[in-house]
């Protein structure tokens, strides 16, 4: 395969992937499509989403380094839980710092882009207004105005009433982010390989 799906992510800290983890696991009690690992289904919040070209995967990896090199590590506050189509999320504040990367790193890889990711190529028509301008400009939906920082700890096959479930309060999840990384996508949005992570600046 000449490209593959590939997600740019903030990582939380050792602390903060634990509590993802032991919460995904403990709502695998119900019927779920994934729960966060380490070393399988990596906890991340999503910077950027996109089709990249195997062939450029190197240039990609030394530009994201080169702007690693130059951030601090990002605290962000967990507000609230949310779900929506079957994804269970942590929803984070939408900083001034957070709102700024993403152009950066879109920036950096967009001219890379390898056309769409195959879910989006497939769901085009269905998609209309800002969505599918950000898709045809960027490959990804979720940019700027659209943008929603945001941990998922699983997918439901539907919507679930989540009043009984084991959850910690959602502010738990604050806390820092101190590394960038590029990840190899697998299905529901999932990090299934690790590409590259780099170490931020601690502030």
């Amino acid at each position: 395969m000449a490209s593959l799906s590939c997600n740019v992510v903030l990582l939380p800290n050792s602390e903060l992937a634990d509590k993802a983890i032991a919460t995904s696991r403990g709502l695998a009690k119900e019927p779920v499509l994934f729960t966060l690992e380490i070393g399988k289904f990596f906890p991340h919040v999503s910077i950027y989403m996109l089709q990249l070209r195997r062939a450029d995967l190197l240039e990609a990896v030394e530009r994201l380094k080169q702007l690693a090199d130059r951030l601090q590590s990002f605290e962000l506050a967990a507000r609230k839980y949310n779900q929506e189509q079957g994804y269970f999320d942590i929803e984070y504040t939408k900083t001034e710092a957070i709102r700024l990367l993403q152009p950066k790193v879109i920036e950096l890889l967009n001219p890379m882009r390898d056309g769409l990711m195959p879910d989006d190529a497939k769901r085009l028509h269905n998609i209309s207004g800002l969505k599918l301008e950000n898709i045809k400009l960027y490959g990804f939906s979720s940019v700027g105005e659209l943008y929603r920082p945001h941990l998922t700890l699983t997918r439901f096959f539907g919507r679930m009433d989540i009043s009984n479930l084991p959850l910690p309060n959602a502010n738990e999840f604050s806390g820092e982010f101190p590394a960038i990384g590029i990840f190899e996508m697998g299905p529901n949005g999932t990090c299934k390989r690790k590409i590259s992570e780099f170490e931020l600046r601690y502030q």
